[in-house]
């Protein structure tokens, strides 16, 4: 799986199951093997966070179809495991497709296992408090008002063609 999170700015997102913008405070969480590319909006660089792991878990599926915003808690989560990760690895930290970072010679006991520990947990956190996006997706719309199920209807009837965000608000 690759998490996918957006710190500053915005970025255009090109997935199997999700095509579109991911701001500040979005998060969203690709399958293993889903094909998918990112690109800048605008002129300014934003900050994006990628982290790669293996979880074979049906409750994140549901995560790879919509971004969730997430709260200042989660945030606070995700900089704990940036922190241990940055304890372990050496820079660079910015070069994307990077598959085997190089760890330094000395790091804090115990920091390969915080990164699994604070990984694992951010990840349960964010199942428990999106529940009802989750559900929605892997229950088939149950749950979900008249005006989502419209726009999923939309989506599932035209997703051949070119769908943006503006002409899907000037339609529902």
């Amino acid at each position: 799986c690759e998490l996918l999170y957006v710190d500053k700015g915005s970025i255009n997102v090109h997935a199997e199951n999700y095509t579109g913008i991911l701001s500040v405070n979005q998060l969203i969480i690709h399958r293993p093997n889903e094909l998918h590319s990112l690109e800048s909006l605008g002129s300014i660089a934003p900050n994006v966070i990628i982290i790669g792991f293996e979880c074979d878990s049906p409750e994140l599926v549901p995560f790879s179809y919509i971004p969730v915003t997430l709260t200042q808690e989660h945030t606070k989560s995700l900089a704990k495991i940036m922190q241990e990760g940055m304890s372990i690895y050496e820079p660079p930290y910015d070069i994307p497709n990077t598959v085997h970072m190089k760890k330094r010679a000395e790091y804090p006991f115990g920091a390969d296992q915080m990164i699994k520990i604070c990984l694992e947990a951010f990840l349960i956190s964010i199942v428990r408090d999106f529940t009802s996006v989750a559900k929605g997706i892997k229950y088939g719309n149950k749950g979900i008002s008249q005006s989502i199920q419209a726009v999923h209807k939309y989506l599932s009837e035209h997703y051949t063609e070119r769908i943006t965000l503006d002409n899907l608000c000037f339609l529902f």
